[in-house]
Protein backbone atom coordinates (compact mmCIF):
# COMPACT_ATOMS: atom_id res chain seq x y z
CA UNK A 1 0.00 0.00 0.00
CA UNK A 2 2.64 2.40 1.02
CA UNK A 3 4.57 1.14 -2.36
CA UNK A 4 1.62 2.61 -4.39
CA UNK A 5 1.16 5.37 -2.45
CA UNK A 6 4.69 6.62 -3.35
CA UNK A 7 4.72 5.88 -6.51
CA UNK A 8 1.86 8.12 -7.16
CA UNK A 9 3.43 10.72 -5.50
CA UNK A 10 6.39 10.06 -7.72
CA UNK A 11 4.26 10.08 -11.09
CA UNK A 12 2.68 13.56 -9.74
CA UNK A 13 5.60 15.14 -9.01
CA UNK A 14 7.09 14.29 -12.28
CA UNK A 15 4.28 15.61 -14.08
CA UNK A 16 4.36 18.81 -12.24
CA UNK A 17 8.06 19.20 -13.19
CA UNK A 18 6.89 18.78 -16.64
CA UNK A 19 4.21 21.06 -16.22
CA UNK A 20 6.26 23.85 -14.82
CA UNK A 21 9.34 23.46 -17.26
CA UNK A 22 6.78 23.49 -20.07
CA UNK A 23 5.10 26.39 -18.89
CA UNK A 24 4.70 28.95 -21.05
CA UNK A 25 7.20 31.70 -21.24
CA UNK A 26 6.37 34.72 -20.01
CA UNK A 27 7.98 38.20 -21.09
CA UNK A 28 10.66 39.34 -18.71
CA UNK A 29 10.19 43.21 -18.61
CA UNK A 30 12.80 43.34 -16.04
CA UNK A 31 14.54 47.03 -16.86
CA UNK A 32 11.92 48.30 -19.27
CA UNK A 33 10.76 52.13 -18.89
CA UNK A 34 8.03 51.87 -21.28
CA UNK A 35 6.56 48.30 -21.71
CA UNK A 36 6.04 48.65 -17.70
CA UNK A 37 5.33 52.72 -16.59
CA UNK A 38 4.03 54.78 -19.25
CA UNK A 39 1.86 54.85 -22.46
CA UNK A 40 3.21 55.81 -25.71
CA UNK A 41 0.51 58.00 -26.71
CA UNK A 42 0.90 60.40 -23.86
CA UNK A 43 4.78 61.25 -25.14
CA UNK A 44 5.62 63.98 -26.81
CA UNK A 45 6.91 64.32 -30.56
CA UNK A 46 10.24 66.04 -30.69
CA UNK A 47 11.23 65.30 -34.82
CA UNK A 48 14.55 67.59 -34.98
CA UNK A 49 16.77 64.77 -33.10
CA UNK A 50 19.42 63.34 -35.43
CA UNK A 51 19.65 59.71 -33.41
CA UNK A 52 17.53 57.57 -30.88
CA UNK A 53 18.70 56.36 -28.03
CA UNK A 54 16.21 53.88 -27.34
CA UNK A 55 14.09 51.97 -29.26
CA UNK A 56 10.33 50.88 -27.90
CA UNK A 57 7.92 47.77 -30.19
CA UNK A 58 4.44 47.49 -29.01
CA UNK A 59 3.92 44.08 -30.36
CA UNK A 60 0.07 44.32 -29.76
CA UNK A 61 -0.19 47.84 -32.06
CA UNK A 62 2.37 46.36 -34.03
CA UNK A 63 4.44 49.63 -33.62
CA UNK A 64 8.31 50.82 -33.63
CA UNK A 65 8.44 54.07 -31.80
CA UNK A 66 12.04 55.53 -32.05
CA UNK A 67 13.23 57.92 -28.89
CA UNK A 68 15.32 60.54 -27.78
CA UNK A 69 15.37 61.65 -23.99
CA UNK A 70 12.35 60.42 -23.74
CA UNK A 71 10.40 61.99 -26.61
CA UNK A 72 9.02 59.93 -29.50
CA UNK A 73 11.22 61.31 -32.97
CA UNK A 74 10.05 58.55 -35.31
CA UNK A 75 7.08 55.74 -35.55
CA UNK A 76 6.53 53.01 -37.93
CA UNK A 77 4.08 50.25 -38.42
CA UNK A 78 6.18 46.80 -38.13
CA UNK A 79 5.55 43.22 -39.21
CA UNK A 80 6.33 40.49 -37.25
CA UNK A 81 6.42 36.95 -36.81
CA UNK A 82 2.94 34.68 -37.29
CA UNK A 83 2.98 33.64 -33.64
CA UNK A 84 3.80 37.68 -32.35
CA UNK A 85 1.03 37.73 -30.08
CA UNK A 86 0.97 34.39 -28.45
CA UNK A 87 3.72 34.92 -25.91
CA UNK A 88 7.70 35.98 -26.02
CA UNK A 89 9.69 33.76 -28.14
CA UNK A 90 11.56 30.98 -26.28
CA UNK A 91 12.92 28.23 -28.88
CA UNK A 92 14.18 28.13 -32.05
CA UNK A 93 11.31 27.61 -35.23
CA UNK A 94 8.15 28.56 -33.13
CA UNK A 95 8.04 32.35 -35.40
CA UNK A 96 7.63 34.60 -32.17
CA UNK A 97 9.16 37.94 -31.71
CA UNK A 98 10.98 38.38 -28.14
CA UNK A 99 9.62 40.18 -25.81
CA UNK A 100 12.03 42.49 -22.61
CA UNK A 101 15.01 44.23 -22.49
CA UNK A 102 17.60 43.87 -25.66
CA UNK A 103 20.02 45.89 -27.40
CA UNK A 104 21.13 46.37 -30.42
CA UNK A 105 24.20 44.05 -31.05
CA UNK A 106 25.48 45.36 -34.71
CA UNK A 107 24.19 46.71 -37.86
CA UNK A 108 24.56 44.31 -40.97
CA UNK A 109 24.33 46.31 -44.79
CA UNK A 110 24.84 43.08 -46.36
CA UNK A 111 22.11 40.98 -45.06
CA UNK A 112 19.84 38.80 -46.88
CA UNK A 113 17.06 41.26 -46.15
CA UNK A 114 17.80 45.28 -46.80
CA UNK A 115 19.55 46.39 -44.20
CA UNK A 116 19.33 44.99 -40.73
CA UNK A 117 19.63 45.72 -37.02
CA UNK A 118 20.35 42.60 -34.97
CA UNK A 119 18.95 42.41 -31.47
CA UNK A 120 20.75 40.72 -28.72
CA UNK A 121 18.38 37.85 -28.56
CA UNK A 122 18.79 35.13 -27.58
CA UNK A 123 20.50 36.61 -23.64
CA UNK A 124 21.10 34.30 -20.55
CA UNK A 125 17.58 33.94 -19.44
CA UNK A 126 16.67 32.56 -22.99
CA UNK A 127 19.08 30.68 -23.17
CA UNK A 128 18.68 28.95 -19.75
CA UNK A 129 15.12 28.72 -20.47
CA UNK A 130 15.67 26.97 -23.62
CA UNK A 131 18.49 24.38 -22.08
CA UNK A 132 15.80 23.78 -19.53
CA UNK A 133 13.54 22.56 -21.96
CA UNK A 134 16.24 20.67 -24.32
CA UNK A 135 16.11 22.97 -27.24
CA UNK A 136 17.81 25.52 -28.90
CA UNK A 137 16.37 29.35 -28.15
CA UNK A 138 17.47 30.35 -31.22
CA UNK A 139 19.42 33.59 -32.92
CA UNK A 140 19.35 36.32 -35.53
CA UNK A 141 16.30 38.19 -34.48
CA UNK A 142 16.66 41.60 -36.33
CA UNK A 143 14.92 44.92 -37.21
CA UNK A 144 15.07 44.87 -41.19
CA UNK A 145 13.11 45.80 -44.54
CA UNK A 146 12.47 43.35 -47.00
CA UNK A 147 14.11 40.34 -48.85
CA UNK A 148 17.02 41.76 -51.07
CA UNK A 149 16.28 39.20 -54.07
CA UNK A 150 12.43 39.00 -53.18
CA UNK A 151 11.63 36.63 -55.81
CA UNK A 152 13.74 34.21 -54.05
CA UNK A 153 12.59 35.36 -50.74
CA UNK A 154 9.47 35.27 -48.73
CA UNK A 155 7.13 37.89 -50.90
CA UNK A 156 7.34 39.04 -54.36
CA UNK A 157 8.59 42.41 -54.72
CA UNK A 158 4.86 43.89 -56.03
CA UNK A 159 3.24 43.26 -53.17
CA UNK A 160 5.62 44.09 -50.68
CA UNK A 161 4.34 48.06 -50.11
CA UNK A 162 0.56 46.17 -50.07
CA UNK A 163 1.50 43.91 -47.44
CA UNK A 164 2.57 46.77 -45.40
CA UNK A 165 -0.28 48.84 -45.64
CA UNK A 166 -2.69 46.49 -44.92
CA UNK A 167 -4.86 46.23 -41.54
CA UNK A 168 -4.02 45.19 -39.64
CA UNK A 169 -0.50 44.25 -40.91
CA UNK A 170 0.44 40.62 -42.19
CA UNK A 171 3.06 39.30 -40.04
CA UNK A 172 5.12 37.42 -42.20
CA UNK A 173 8.49 37.46 -40.70
CA UNK A 174 10.10 34.21 -38.85
CA UNK A 175 10.11 36.45 -35.35
CA UNK A 176 12.17 39.63 -37.01
CA UNK A 177 10.44 43.09 -36.78
CA UNK A 178 10.02 44.20 -40.57
CA UNK A 179 9.78 47.82 -42.32
CA UNK A 180 9.73 49.16 -45.30
CA UNK A 181 13.02 49.50 -46.91
CA UNK A 182 12.56 53.27 -47.17
CA UNK A 183 12.13 52.91 -43.41
CA UNK A 184 14.99 50.55 -42.59
CA UNK A 185 17.15 53.42 -44.17
CA UNK A 186 16.11 55.89 -41.85
CA UNK A 187 16.37 53.43 -38.62
CA UNK A 188 19.83 52.24 -39.68
CA UNK A 189 20.83 56.11 -40.13
CA UNK A 190 19.46 56.65 -36.63
CA UNK A 191 20.36 54.26 -34.60
CA UNK A 192 23.63 53.29 -33.16
CA UNK A 193 24.86 49.85 -31.81
CA UNK A 194 23.90 49.53 -28.19
CA UNK A 195 21.13 51.18 -28.38
CA UNK A 196 18.68 49.99 -25.90
CA UNK A 197 15.28 48.53 -27.42
CA UNK A 198 12.10 47.26 -25.23
CA UNK A 199 9.63 44.84 -26.84
CA UNK A 200 6.39 44.95 -25.23
CA UNK A 201 3.65 42.42 -25.16
CA UNK A 202 1.04 45.35 -24.72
Amino acid sequence: MCYKSEMRITFLTFLLFKVTVFAAKTADLAGTLYCQNKQMKEISTFENAKSADRIVVQKKYQKLYLLNQGKIIRSYDVAMGPSANLGPKAFQGDKKTPEGLYDIEFKNPKSNYYLALKISYPNAKDIAYAKINKQSAGDLIMIHGFPVKPMDGLIPQIVKDVLHTRQPKINWTAGCIAVTDREIEEIYSLVAEGTQIEICPL
